[in-house]
């Protein structure tokens, strides 16, 4: 199987083979944090910003790989904050996080002062529409698109962005479906 199909979700947890085995470099996010990220993605992202920019779409990463550890801080953290309803519905439970694969990317918006911020986003949606357009060209899909939270069973994300390579980001574009409509279309083959 090709590494950049990885599946992960609710349903699929990361195989620990996977996570132990990932080779990842480091880069510096928004923050000028330092984030690892897989070495073939942050190569796309550079390309992927580099046209956005040429449309005075300015992106940033906000966070990319995850530990484990990591994320069940965050998980705890959303809990406390927010109660389990709502916390089930945007925080992955730790091991079933697409960013332990190292292939999935949050970004910030210039627009946005870099900040994921729910009252604005839909704001500035029309930025990232375009953004979506083009990921396909880049190997990167929308990975929970709206109108799609019954399958995904994560709220709509327009921020969260993942590469699976192009040959896959252009079918699942064209498609107009999930990775886990395309596991599953896959599966009844």
């Amino acid at each position: 199987m090709n590494k950049y199909h990885i599946l992960v979700n609710k349903d699929n947890p990361i195989s620990m083979d996977y996570y132990n085995k990932e080779k990842l470099i480091k880069v510096k996010n928004v923050d000028n944090e330092v984030v690892l990220i897989d070495k073939k993605t942050y190569r796309y992202y550079l390309k992927l910003k580099k046209e956005l920019k040429k449309s005075n779409i300015i992106i940033a990463i906000s966070s990319a790989f995850r530990t484990i550890e990591h994320q069940e801080e965050l998980y705890n953290e959303f809990l406390l904050k927010y109660g389990s309803d709502l916390t089930q519905k945007i925080v992955a439970l730790p091991k079933t996080s697409e960013h332990h694969t190292g292939l999935a990317i949050d970004i910030v918006l210039k627009s946005m002062n870099y900040d994921i911020d729910y009252n604005t986003i839909f704001e500035n949606e029309g930025e990232y529409l375009k953004i979506y357009k083009i990921l396909p060209k880049y190997g990167f899909i929308l990975r929970y698109p709206k109108n799609k939270e019954q399958i995904t069973k994560y709220n709509y994300e327009p921020w969260h962005i993942r590469f699976v390579g192009k040959k896959l980001a252009r079918k699942l574009f064209d498609n107009n479906i999930t990775l886990e409509e395309y596991y599953q279309n896959e599966l009844l083959k």
